[in-house]
């Protein structure tokens, strides 16, 4: 995206649990991630207001039975 710096990092999925709106000015979301088997795929708005969850239809399963 243009005037925008991208960071590619790794980390584990579970951290993602502890994403909470920001309070300050240095915080910044991710605006996309997904495991190393590339399973699933979550993409964030700018604010993190709402986020978009895409995957195949035997991810989708799984999920509705847990």
């Amino acid at each position: 995206m243009p005037n925008r710096d991208d960071y590619l990092l790794t980390a584990k999925v579970s951290a993602m649990m502890a994403l909470r709106y920001p309070d300050d000015d240095d915080w910044h979301n991710p605006d996309l991630f997904w495991p190393d088997d590339r399973r699933w795929f979550v993409a964030t708005d700018v604010d993190f207001w709402s986020l978009c969850v895409s995957s195949g239809q035997p991810t989708q399963r799984g999920l509705g039975e847990s």
